[in-house]
């Protein structure tokens, strides 16, 4: 079963946003799913990497965009993202030095909350500026 579910209560109506946003969910659950399954520590580390580059990827394409169509929240938005950006460099390293056991359960509960939160609620605030400027 996956962590993480896409719902269209999470689209923001811009199709690419919203693949990558279903591509990010997906990588979390391969996390998980890794985890689950007792996967060795290399192989959980290598998500959560792949977990980081994607998300420096895809928070630059959406503040492009934002930046396109003039999204006045622009700012706080690329604090948000700065924000979860070290986290996630900070979780790594941490499952990287041996603390994995300790922190997955962390790890699982912020991206949960996170994911939610932002996409469901944050994103949320500047859809309507990239629908008017498409």
């Amino acid at each position: 079963m996956p962590f993480l579910l896409w719902s269209d209560l999470l689209s923001v109506g811009v199709e690419s946003i919203d693949d990558e946003h279903k591509q990010l969910i997906a990588i979390v659950n391969d996390l998980y799913q890794a985890h689950c399954e007792g996967h060795e520590k290399e192989v959980v580390g290598e998500i959560i990497e792949r977990l980081r580059k994607y998300i420096r990827i895809h928070f630059a394409r959406e503040e492009r965009l934002m930046e396109r169509c003039d999204y006045p929240g622009l700012a706080e938005h690329k604090l948000e993202h700065t924000a979860m950006e070290k986290w996630v460099a900070v979780m790594e390293n941490e499952y990287r030095a041996g603390n994995g056991a300790e922190i997955a359960h962390e790890i699982f509960d912020y991206l949960k909350d996170w994911f939610y939160d932002h996409i469901g609620r944050i994103d949320q605030l500047y859809a309507p500026y990239l629908k008017n400027s498409a």
